[in-house]
């Protein structure tokens, strides 16, 4: 897998490969030390002696020096996302395929964030003669900003080499299965997961609580981070013709569609969580060239598609699918 493999960490590599390495390694990190820094060049002299780092509601009710938040942002957030951000790139060869990818993301994300808060901090306190009158930190805006600028440090580390795959379980190629030509076959498996539902359902009556006394922002939270969870309590997965899809049973969600024509071979793996980024649904095929739907560790189907990506997915029966999808790949 990843073929294309990268090698400006190495100093000697192809055209794409470097360019490559000079926005992960320089470019992107530039970018989230260089802009708080104009920012706080430009405003410091113009801001008050403290500016509001805590509110309730819309009221600031804490309060730090331009130096401590600097000090604290940059140690808490900013300094470790650069350094996952480089520790990936630079350990891509020593994690499993696909990592360095998610670590990118997640280092990129942490620094981005912290980057914003100081940028929006400084922003909003300029002509103000003190902190009590500043308005809330636009928190959303940053976490957007973040979130792309993560998904495009995950994108240029896809091509990373990472550790190479060892065979996870004998005998995991299947013979296909025997199908006549007039012949139909769809694989289907819902997966129910109790303990998952449980936490959804307490996550659902702490929303429904906080909106009933009045509490919405508490409440729309919570619910916010009910739903993820709630979707992924009872999934199908349906192999056919047409391809795998995998989607939530519970709320509208489809979390992918992989046409027959991009699956290259389809295998049986002992799935180790840590080895495609954890628990739930991880990665992305089409940011990082990895994905992964990870409910526990023990058999799972393996899809190497095309364009140097896989994904994979826990199922209880994954030698079915396996041989009915290579069948329809053999007579595609």
């Amino acid at each position: 897998m990843f073929d294309d493999t990268f090698t400006g960490v190495e100093g000697a590599g192809n055209a794409g490969s470097a360019w490559r390495s000079v926005v992960l390694l320089g470019v992107l990190p530039a970018v989230i030390v260089a802009v708080p820094a104009a920012a706080i060049a430009k405003y410091r002299g113009s801001v008050p002696s403290r500016l509001a780092t805590h509110w309730s509601g819309s009221e600031p009710d804490g309060s730090m020096t331009l130096t401590g938040l600097i000090v604290t942002v940059s140690l808490v957030l900013i300094l470790p996302g650069l350094a996952a951000l480089v520790g990936g790139v630079l350990a891509s060869r020593r994690l499993p395929q696909g990592m360095a990818s998610m670590v990118a993301f997640t280092g990129l994300f942490i620094a981005g964030l912290g980057a914003w808060i100081l940028t929006w901090s400084v922003f909003s306190h300029r002509n103000l003669e003190s902190w009590t009158e500043a308005s809330s930190v636009g928190v959303f805006p940053g976490v957007i900003a973040s979130i792309g600028i993560g998904a495009a440090a995950a994108w240029l580390a896809r091509t990373l080499p990472g550790a190479p795959d060892s065979p996870q379980r004998e005998g995991d190629q299947l013979p296909a299965l025997e199908l006549a030509s007039a012949e139909r076959a769809v694989f289907v498996e819902t997966m129910t997961f109790p303990f998952i539902m449980g936490l959804a359902a307490v996550g659902l009556l702490a929303a429904g609580v906080m909106l009933f006394i009045g509490e919405w922002q508490t409440g729309v939270f919570c619910l916010l981070m009910t739903l993820p969870g709630l979707s992924m309590g009872r999934v199908r997965v349906q192999a056919d013709r047409n391809g795998v899809t995998l989607r939530s049973t519970l709320l509208p969600i489809r979390y992918n569609k992989i046409d027959l024509a991009d699956i290259e071979q389809a295998s049986v793996i002992d799935v180790e969580p840590m080895k495609w980024g954890g628990w739930g649904y991880r990665g992305s095929l089409k940011i990082a060239g990895t994905a992964a739907f990870v409910t526990r560790k023990g058999p799972g189907l393996r899809l190497d598609l095309t364009k140097n990506r896989r994904f994979a997915v826990t199922i209880n029966d994954p030698e079915t699918p396996t041989r009915l999808l290579n069948a329809l790949r053999a007579n595609a």
